[in-house]
């Protein structure tokens, strides 16, 4: 699922789900590159 789409279905930026996935990423929280919303 891209980026914009789940902003779209947070109501937030796509710039604001990048970076919350990039930190969630390197915090260990996410170890693959698939989600589900």
């Amino acid at each position: 699922m891209p980026f914009l789409e789940v902003a779209r279905e947070c109501g937030v930026s796509g710039a604001a789900i990048h970076q919350r996935v990039q930190r969630l990423t390197k915090l260990g929280v996410i170890t693959g590159s698939e989600f589900t919303v």
